[in-house]
């Protein structure tokens, strides 16, 4: 497959998939949908947005409009305060490719935590973890943002016990899937490489969406090795044996 953004001065990026699509950039005015199974791309159009030099991040997010039958790419262009404790804000755009067109959105009150990650698309709905503010130890809030109506509200997220862990958005079993990975000490690897390892892990599902007594933690995984410092992420859930709420 030849990609349809290949330069010799960007490193394309997959910024985003949904149903066999693929989302890519190369820089903010160079993002292109492709659909790689018939080898057929679209453009976007460059969006209106001023971006600093400096002080800013940039999220993404690409789903399904089921409403609307339409595929639609949301941006956060968050830029934060030069000084520590002063408030950020988010420039937010949807692009709709029905109407092949960029429009603005309500303010999004929220900083949008994890910068690698894409929002995770479930039933036409996008996910990010977000704080309402940057502060230490930050909020770990889910953020749900409609795609038939560009709004955004604040879903219960399980019961959080500890600081000193992180949180990956994910789908699993066809629910939306947290992951909880609760970290150790500091190690050095053999390529002198400083690293934490993780002592353990546990997996959240909510059954029934937007019910906060719904979480049910279907597993915790402890590490099999004190070298392992990197976060696990589920793929896939199944029954085992003979009792109907076991998993493997």
């Amino acid at each position: 497959m030849s990609n349809p953004l290949r330069s010799s001065e960007y490193n394309t990026m997959v910024i985003g998939s949904c149903n066999g699509l693929l989302l890519l950039s190369n820089a903010l005015d160079d993002i292109s949908l492709w659909n790689p199974s018939i080898g057929k791309y679209k453009k976007l159009p460059v969006m209106d947005v001023v971006v600093r030099e400096d002080h800013h991040t940039i999220r993404f997010g690409f789903g399904y409009d089921v409403a609307n039958d339409d595929y639609k790419v949301v941006i956060f262009v968050e830029v934060l305060g030069t000084e520590k404790g002063s408030p950020f804000s988010s420039d937010v755009k949807v692009y709709s490719l029905k109407s092949n067109f960029w429009k603005g959105v309500e303010e999004f009150p929220y900083y949008v935590r994890n910068k690698e990650e894409s929002g995770t698309y479930l039933n036409g709905v996008l996910h990010w973890i977000v704080s309402s503010e940057i502060k230490i130890p930050l909020d770990r809030m889910i953020v749900a943002f409609d795609l038939k109506t560009d709004k955004c509200r604040i879903i219960p997220h399980p019961p959080y016990s500890d600081e000193n862990f992180s949180v990956k958005l994910e789908v699993l079993g066809g629910c939306l899937c947290t992951s909880h990975a609760f970290w150790g000490d500091f190690f050095i690897d053999d390529w002198e490489h400083l690293g934490r390892c993780l002592d353990y892990m546990d997996i959240w599902v909510i059954k029934e969406y937007g019910v906060e007594d719904s979480w049910t933690k279907i597993m915790s995984i402890v590490r099999p090795d004190n070298q392992i410092g990197s976060l696990m992420v589920p793929l896939t859930l199944r029954q085992w044996g003979g009792n109907p709420g076991g998993t493997r």
